[in-house]
């Protein structure tokens, strides 16, 4: 007797102790099974019946995929243990209770409670109804999601047996049977189950997740835009119109900087692209000098002459300036005696003029030839005709006057500035003079 309780808890070690490994995971919740099951079985002692195989059948079905029910029916051929015995027919029915362990394995062992009745008829006697309860366990190897080894370990406990006389009119036999389950019915993965409070937890954590997956979707639809360039995108930029060039934050606002101003510009040094610029020159943003294309020291936001040539002195406009005797008397280019050709100086003072006019497009100069009274009038005319055109060709030819805007003409000796009787006064009347006329 005892031997066989120490098998039966070997048996139920076996079946909880054996690795499991993740697999098919067929114990559905839902699914109709059925096993037809086969194995040995051990009577009591004081039965007196011979140990014999027995044959069965289950038809079950798991309300979830821990808790299942199966109706149990099986059937055993022994005899009487004596010489001569006779032959004993058995049939069991029951309903047992199983829960599984390792649901998400293919490996599920479990255990199993249930009662019913054994119908004992022996040969030439009357049949007799005992009451049967059973406990144990057992295991399913899940070959797919449909088809599952089983093996099946049970202690039965024979009550009002009126064939043992046992002062607790209990009899106690084992069974130890193998076979195979099938599932039927829609096989669909089956989640596993939560309490409320886990459930709530694992749907708040999915819906977490659906919102971040979304958002991370969201943003990465949209084009990022820098507007003021400042470094910072625009969805994240607390100050959105940040100056270029704006030393800024993580949020895109100005950092907070101490004002340096080296060249004492007006632009810090930590925003001034041109930290050596000289003294009083007027700066862009940058802290740059705006530009003077020709170089006269006027800007050229306020050159009304642009293109004025180097060196020349200007006026606040960037024109040439012209002196108070020029504007008023004109340029006077004195000669020798019989000649037309002009000095160095002369030709200086040309330029400035010239330049006056290229600057604008108003005005033009007039050339005006001289001599003195020595020498016949027609001759002196013609003298002062060739002075005043070599004027002219040279301001168009050598300073780029516009021929439209400059004339010339020949007066001869009419119209002296001194006494033609002294030398001094001769000198002054063979001259050439340049007027500016606006």
């Amino acid at each position: 007797m005892h031997s066989r309780y120490f098998m039966t808890i070997v048996c139920l070690l076996v079946v909880f102790l054996c690795p499991a490994s993740p697999g098919f995971s067929a114990n559905r919740a839902g699914v109709v099974t059925l096993s037809p099951q086969a194995g040995f079985y051990l009577f009591d002692s004081e039965q007196k019946l011979k140990d014999s195989a027995v044959y069965g059948v289950a038809l079950g079905y798991n309300f979830d995929q821990h808790w299942s029910a199966e109706a149990v029916l099986a059937g055993l051929m022994t005899e009487e243990d004596r010489t001569g015995g006779e032959d004993v027919d058995i049939t069991q029915g029951r309903m047992d209770v199983l829960y599984h362990f390792l649901v998400e394995q293919d490996f599920v062992p479990f255990l199993a409670l249930g009662a019913g009745v054994a119908e004992v008829s022996p040969d030439g006697l009357d049949s007799d109804t005992d009451l049967l309860l059973a406990y144990g366990g057992g295991f399913k190897y899940f070959l797919n999601d449909r088809v599952a080894l089983r093996f099946d370990a049970r202690h039965l406990l024979d009550i009002n047996d009126e064939d043992i006389q046992r002062k607790d009119d209990l009899v106690h036999n084992l069974s130890f049977v193998g076979g195979f389950t099938f599932n039927f019915g829609s096989i669909s993965s089956t989640p596993a189950t939560y309490s409320s409070q886990e459930k709530e937890t694992a749907e708040q954590v999915a819906e977490k997740e659906v919102i971040e997956v979304i958002e991370k979707a969201e943003v990465a639809a949209k084009p990022v835009v820098d507007s003021d360039r400042d470094g910072v995108i625009d969805s994240l930029d607390r100050c959105a119109d940040t100056p270029r060039g704006t030393l800024v934050d993580a949020v895109g606002c100005p950092e907070p900087v101490k004002f340096v101003d080296s060249d004492s510009d007006g632009v810090a040094d930590a925003l001034d692209a041109c930290k050596n610029t000289p003294a009083g020159a007027e700066v862009n943003k940058r802290g740059c000098p705006l530009p003077d294309g020709d170089r006269d020291g006027v800007i050229d936001r306020d050159d009304t002459c642009p293109g004025t040539a180097e060196n020349l002195p200007v006026d606040e406009y960037g024109c040439p300036k012209l002196s108070e005797k020029l504007k008023i008397a004109g340029l006077v280019i004195e000669y020798a005696t019989g000649q037309s050709v002009f000095s160095d100086e002369a030709a200086r003072e040309l330029r400035l003029l010239a330049a006056k006019v290229n600057s604008t497009q108003q005005g033009m100069l007039v050339v005006e030839g001289h001599t003195d009274s020595v020498g016949g009038v027609f001759y002196n005319v013609e003298l002062s005709k060739e002075r005043a055109e070599k004027v002219r060709k040279a301001l168009i030819d050598d300073f780029g006057v516009p021929a439209n805007r400059v004339v010339s003409k020949g007066l001869g000796p009419y119209q002296p500035i001194a006494d033609n009787n002294t030398q001094e006064g001769r000198q002054q009347n063979r001259r050439v003079v340049v007027r500016y006329q606006p």
